[in-house]
């Protein structure tokens, strides 16, 4: 199925695309600013993108994410805009999106348990059902370890008891003399 854009659609895609280039000689911080943490929506802010180049929070997100990443104009030659290279390496801008998502996670985790949202806000009888359920699925569905072969689990619990002997945890490794013999 072929999809087209709106000309309105071409127009915030450009717009993003050429403020991204812009960025890049503008605010190369942004970069730095993206390695320490910080957001998109916190760099839009602290560099009051919106404002000072009077975009949409939408187009100012597209234009970090080109800004860190680079542009690459479309085969024909209608794309007004030419390619450019993003202020992070292709590796680099993986390993910092796998950091960013952790920390989303993690925040909406703590959100999750403060506002009692989510399967915080179920009962235990309710969450014993939902981790049935989930168990149920991943056993009909072959999932995690329920996909695994003989040899697979066998393989990754010897791998699981090499590195507690390593760390000196787990029930074998990391209980003293004393308490195996209880």
């Amino acid at each position: 199925m072929t999809r087209f854009l709106s000309n309105k659609q071409v127009g915030a895609i450009v717009t993003a695309a050429e403020l991204g280039d812009r960025l890049r000689s503008d605010h190369p911080e942004i970069a730095d600013l993206f390695r320490k943490g910080h957001s998109y929506a916190m760099i839009i802010t602290r560099l009051a993108l919106q404002e000072t180049y009077r975009v949409t929070q939408k187009v100012a997100y597209r234009a970090i994410y080109f800004t860190l990443h680079g542009y690459t104009s479309l085969p024909e030659d209608s794309d007004p805009v030419a390619s450019f290279p993003g202020l992070l390496a292709d590796a680099e801008a993986e390993t910092l999106a796998r950091f960013h998502y952790s920390l989303a996670g993690k925040k909406s985790g703590r959100k999750a348990v403060q506002h009692r949202t989510g399967i915080y806000a179920m009962d235990q009888q309710s969450l014993a059902a939902a981790h049935k359920r989930g168990l149920e699925t991943q056993q009909r569905e072959k999932r995690g370890i329920f996909g695994l072969s003989a040899d697979e689990l066998r393989k990754h619990g010897a791998q699981g008891a090499t590195r507690a002997k390593e760390l000196g945890a787990g029930v074998v490794h990391g209980a003293t003399e004393e308490q195996r013999r209880v």
